[in-house]
Order: C-alpha cells, then sequence, then structure tokens
C-alpha cells in the first residue's frame, strides 16, 4: 500500500490528467463531437500530449522545457474547463440521468470501475514486463537524462517506442507508483466510448449499449485495464482512429484526417506492432473520403495549402511521436530499424505462408476460451474432460502434424485459459463474436470493408510475429475493431430478453475476471485450483504466475513476492547516496525495485554496452574491477564472484549485494 505522501501525489497527477482530458474533451464538444465521440478521442489524444511534451523534455535534455510545456498545458486546460463549464456540467448532468434510468446496470458496471481504481491507485505495478523494462527504462532516463542509453539490462529499454512508457515519468520522478495504471483504465473507459459512439451512429441505444458491454467484457481487455502494460493504450488509439474513419465521408474536413493522423502516429509510438494496422485504415479511409478521385485529390490539397500554418505548427510534434528519431539511432547502432538482429530474429515469423497459416490455426484454437473454473471445476464435475485439453488434442491431431513447429519458433503451443493479463484471451463472448462475426460479414460486403483494418492487421500479424504463449495481447486491437460486425449481429436480435440476457452476461463476466485475476485477484482461486489439479497444459512460465497464492492481493505477503520493494530497500539500506552501482540481471529478471527503492544511486546495468553489445558475467566482473564501481547487484544469479567477496542477500533470495573490499 502506498504511504500517504504517495498516495496524495499520485492523486494530484491523476487530477491534472483529468483536467488536461476534459479539456479536449470540451474542445471536441465544441467542434460537434458526441459527448461518447469526445471522450473516445479526447483520452489518447491527451496522452498523446503529454507523452510529445515528455519526450522532448529528454530529447533536448532540458528539465525546463519539460517543466514549461507541461505548466502551459496544464494552465489552458484550465482556462478551457472555466471557459466551457457550462457545457461540461450539462453533460455530466446528462450522464448521470442516463445512469439512474439503467441502475441495473450502472451499479455493477459502476462498482467494478470504482474496484479497479481502487487497484491503479492502491496497488503497485505487478505486471512482469512492467517489472523488466517498462519502468526501469524510465528510471534510466531519468538518471542519464537522455532516451539514448549507453548500457542497459535488455534490449527491450532503448529498442521499442517509448511513447506509452514515458507517460509514468511525473509518477516516477516524484516517488510514487499510486496511479500508474490510470492510462490503461482510461483507455479502457476510451475503447467503450469509441465502440458506443461507433455503434449509435447505426443503431439504437440499447444495441448500442448492448455491443460496448460485450466489448468491454473481454478476458484480456479487463485485465489491461489496471495494468502499466501499453497494449491497451494502442488499442484505444486504434479505436479512436476507427472511429473518425468512419465517420468520414467526401465531405469530411481536412483537420479530422489530421486527427486519424495524430491518433495512428501516437499508436505506433507505444507499439511497433501498431503499424500492421495503418494499411487496412487506410484503405477503409481512402473508400470513405472517395480519395481516388482528382477532384477529392485536389480539394484535400487546397485544404492542405490553408491549413499551412497548422500543419508547420504540427510538424515537429509529429516528427517527435513517429518515433524515427528512435529507429535512426536503432539503425546507427544496430543496422536495422527494429534493433539488433540477434534479438529481432527470435521474434520474428521466418515460415511464410506456411507460419502464417499456422498461427491462424493456433489463434483460432486459443480463442476457443471458456474459463478456468468450467475448464477445472464444471467439466470434471459433469464427467467431461476439461475443454482445454479435448482442444489440445484436436491440435496436436489435426494442425500439429501439418504445421509442426512452422510460425512458433519460441515456444511449444498449449491451451491455457489463465485469468492472467500475458495469457488469457477474450472469454467466450469473445469466441463467439469471432465464430458467428466472421462468417457473417463475408455475407455482408459493407460490413466487411468496415472491418478491413481488423482482418488486414491479423494477417500482418501473423505472417511477422513468431506465436508465443502471450501474443493475446497483439490481439486487443482486433477485437476491439470488430465492433462493426458486432453491431451488425445485434441488429437482427429482435428480442430484448436476450439483449439483456447479454448485457447481465457481460457484467457477470467483467466483475468474475476482476475477481479472479491472477495478478491481483481479490479470491485465489487460481492458486487454489493450482495447488489441487496439475495445469499440465499450462506453459512453466505461467505455473509460476500462480503458484503458492493463498492470499487476496491485497495482502502484503504476495504482493512483495512480485515486487521485492521490501527486501530490495533493505539490502541497498548500507549503501551511501551517490554511489555507483552496476547491475547485472538473469533473463527477463525484474529488476524496478532496484531504481524505485533508491533513486539516489547511480544504477550502471552491465548486461548490454552499447558499443560492445551483450556482455557475459566475467567480462561485466572484469569492467567493474576497472572502474570506479564499487557495488554489485546481481538479480536471479546464484554464483558469487569472487573478485567482489563481501556479499549481502535479499530476503527474497533472488537479488545480491556485492562489494568490493574498498567499498565504504
Amino acid at each position: 500500500m502506498p504511504s500517504c505522501s504517495e498516495l496524495f501525489t499520485g492523486l494530484l497527477l491523476i487530477l491534472i490528467y483529468g483536467c488536461s482530458c476534459a479539456a479536449i474533451y470540451n474542445l471536441l464538444r465544441a467542434r460537434g463531437q458526441t459527448i461518447t465521440a469526445a471522450i473516445a478521442l479526447a483520452i489518447p489524444l491527451c496522452q498523446a500530449v503529454y507523452s510529445v511534451i515528455f519526450q522532448a523534455r529528454f530529447l533536448s535534455g532540458s528539465v525546463l522545457l519539460g517543466l514549461l510545456f507541461s505548466a502551459a498545458t496544464v494552465v489552458y486546460s484550465l482556462h478551457l474547463i472555466r471557459t466551457h463549464h457550462e457545457q461540461l456540467k450539462t453533460d455530466l448532468l446528462r450522464a448521470f440521468g442516463v445512469a439512474r434510468s439503467y441502475r441495473w446496470i450502472s451499479i455493477p458496471f459502476g462498482f467494478y470501475l470504482v474496484y479497479t481504481f481502487a487497484q491503479v491507485l492502491l496497488l503497485p505495478p505487478l505486471n512482469h514486463d512492467s517489472l523488466v523494462y517498462h519502468l526501469p527504462r524510465v528510471c534510466l532516463y531519468i538518471q542519464n537524462n537522455s532516451l539514448f542509453l549507453d548500457s542497459f539490462t535488455n534490449y527491450h529499454q532503448v529498442i521499442f517506442p517509448v511513447g506509452g512508457d514515458i507517460l509514468f515519468y511525473p509518477f516516477i520522478k516524484l516517488g510514487t507508483d499510486a496511479g500508474l495504471g490510470i492510462f490503461s483504465l482510461t483507455s479502457y473507459l476510451s475503447i467503450g466510448a469509441a465502440c458506443y459512439a461507433i455503434a449509435r451512429r447505426q443503431t439504437s441505444a440499447r444495441i448500442a449499449s448492448t455491443a460496448t458491454l460485450i466489448v468491454l467484457s473481454f478476458t484480456v481487455l479487463v485485465l489491461q485495464a489496471p495494468s502499466t502494460k501499453n497494449d491497451i493504450l494502442a488499442a484505444a488509439a486504434g479505436a479512436g482512429a476507427l472511429l473518425l474513419t468512419l465517420e468520414s465521408s467526401s465531405k469530411t474536413r481536412f483537420r479530422n484526417l489530421i486527427l486519424i493522423g495524430i491518433l495512428c502516429l501516437f499508436g505506433t509510438s507505444i507499439k511497433t506492432t501498431f503499424l500492421a494496422y495503418i494499411p487496412g485504415l487506410a484503405l477503409l479511409l481512402i473508400y470513405r473520403t472517395q480519395l481516388w478521385s482528382p477532384t477529392q485529390i485536389s480539394r484535400r490539397l487546397l485544404e492542405a495549402y490553408n491549413d499551412r500554418k497548422l500543419i508547420v505548427a504540427l510538424t515537429l510534434p509529429l516528427l517527435i511521436m513517429s518515433q524515427l528519431w528512435l529507429y535512426a539511432w536503432n539503425i546507427h547502432n544496430y543496422t536495422t530499424w527494429a534493433g539488433p538482429e540477434e534479438f529481432t530474429h527470435r521474434n520474428q515469423q521466418h515460415d511464410g505462408i506456411i507460419g502464417t497459416i499456422a498461427n491462424l490455426s493456433r489463434y483460432a484454437f486459443q480463442t476457443a476460451e471458456i474459463g478456468i473454473l468450467t475448464d477445472q471445476f464444471i467439466a470434471p464435475a459433469a464427467g467431461l474432460s476439461p475443454p482445454s485439453e479435448s482442444l489440445q488434442s484436436v491440435y496436436e491431431s489435426v494442425a500439429s502434424p501439418l504445421f509442426g513447429k512452422a510460425g512458433a519458433t519460441r515456444e511449444e503451443f498449449a491451451i491455457q485459459w489463465i485469468p492472467h493479463e500475458d495469457y488469457a484471451w477474450f472469454g467466450p463472448l469473445g469466441f463467439a463474436l469471432l465464430l458467428v462475426g466472421i462468417p457473417y460479414s463475408f455475407r455482408h460486403p459493407k460490413l466487411l470493408i468496415q472491418i478491413t483494418p481488423a482482418l488486414l492487421y491479423l494477417l500482418i500479424v501473423c505472417a511477422k510475429v513468431s506465436w508465443m504463449p502471450w501474443n493475446g495481447r497483439f490481439m486487443t486491437l482486433f477485437f476491439v475493431s470488430l465492433i462493426p460486425i458486432l453491431i451488425g449481429i445485434l441488429q437482427r436480435v429482435r428480442s430484448a430478453r436476450l439483449l439483456n440476457s447479454l448485457i447481465l452476461l457481460a457484467l457477470g463476466s467483467m466483475l468474475y475476471t476482476r475477481s479472479l485475476d491472477a495478478n491481483r485477484y481479490l479470491f485465489p482461486i487460481a492458486p487454489a485450483i493450482n495447488a489441487t489439479k496439475s495445469l499440465n497444459n499450462t506453459p512453466i512460465a505461467a505455473q509460476k504466475l500462480i503458484r503458492e497464492r493463498f492470499h487476496t492481493m491485497w495482502q502484503p505477503e504476495p504482493i512483495e513476492d512480485i515486487t521485492s520493494y521490501i527486501s530490495t530497500s533493505e539490502l541497498l539500506s548500507s549503501i551511501p547516496e551517490g554511489a555507483r552501482v552496476a547491475i547485472f540481471v538473469g533473463r527477463h529478471s525484474r529488476n524496478y525495485s532496484l531504481y524505485r527503492a533508491r533513486p539516489d544511486i547511480y544504477w550502471q546495468p552491465l548486461n548490454v554496452i552499447r558499443s560492445i553489445g551483450k556482455i557475459s558475467y566475467p567480462h561485466a566482473l572484469f569492467l567493474i574491477e576497472r572502474a570506479e564501481i564499487d557495488y554489485l547487484v546481481t538479480v536471479d544469479l546464484k554464483s558469487s564472484p569472487e573478485a567482489l567477496p563481501i556479499r549481502k542477500q535479499s530476503t527474497s533470495g533472488n537479488f545480491f549485494l556485492n562489494m568490493k573490499a574498498s567499498a565504504p
């Protein structure tokens, strides 16, 4: 649990962020956007603004520049809120009125959101990748006053886009974890608002609400909502861009096209996989705006000329957001824009069309997710085999002989139904949407055109990215972009009782997933299942994530088990302020707790040095002996270096402090 000062700081930063979102919302409302469309667009646009400001602050190396632009943004936001406060008040009253009219929906959904916000505010970051590189890289940016690092613990910290991670900067700089997940939670709300806005332009409020709640109940989305992983931010940017694209026509103003471009650039600044979404979105936009017509092209060029001052003003921010500076840096240091070949090769799909088809089949099998309770309790109680085992058997007897390891060079394919953000998929409603929706779309060409971005994105990801057990997060953008199909199917439903049943099922799925989240559980169902049953089809990494957790995640023991905050603070307590301390970690080991515990120490990661590449542990010791470094912290390395004999071990057992004899 955060201290009072950390809680206050986190709440203050959340308030500032919320004010900026509200200001952009007011601007969008003043320009004619509906309430839900304005919400859907304001959140990713606000994130994009602060992302550019923080990137500019580090690219320039000027703390003052970051402070001035941040302060100016906050002041202007407050001015916009004051200017448009009547509109904001009217919209809030209208929203509360709708909520009162549908208490049977708003009460459980409101409870679910309040509990999720409590997780964001009171629980520390628990996502594994966040503790390995998303948060540590920001700590290193702050320490080095630069986005270009000379030494680091893994390539993830330097070659990946920074647009999403850089949003954590003010929280980490001010020493608080409270509220780090607010960007994911608001992105979750943005996705819901985008789905409703898309649906409401085509159908009734009842069907739009049903479609929105179904999307928001997808297992991975629920699990990502309080997380510090960045996939849901990219999905929100994509949902906003899809909303504007589906709204567009031959009469759409050029400035709306600029907004689509901003959202797409922001998406690519978060995840490189977002690049796979742009071709399909571009085709849909060309179709909607008739950009093949010479008349339309001439009109757009004229509008661009008339808006030339705006374009000039946006050029530098858009260049920063595009990450071209990062890709140029990668090419300069590693010869390719994506990073060193030794790193990128293992994540890529190298088997051509066979690998693409193989991955499509794997994702189809994984999407058939019913849930861990059905798999481990309900089916056995009915005398049936667990459905996941049956699916695994079908895959091994039908698909595996055809494809082998094509498209999946890193991991053995295994079906697992774990309520954990790294391994979960989209639940029974997501499976039903895919099972019914894709065939349905092929019979309705207009719908097929509307989901072109989703389909092309899926094909490109299958063709370019190797299958891995945690690839469900890449599919978030795909499933969210299937909203036009969902609307089309629901419009054929004539029974109000069936629609209400779907709403209740979606709400129940949200509460069920939120309670059983293996990383932030209220009830330790996943640990109990793991203790009593063998999860034979679950990868070892996933088994480790849910093993031996018999407490609610609101107790300190399981939190410490993941974060190691207390044990690392104790381990580092004797090191003097300003000391230079080297870090050498095991493969993909969590190390954020070190930076968090002692930001007053100068940390020197030694796993990778830009001018040398990856270095071995003995090589790291050689460098330490010849450098002005008195301490070495190793993570998940149990061999004690003879060169640094004085040693202290953390209570968690996986952090080790080694000191030179001359160390103070």
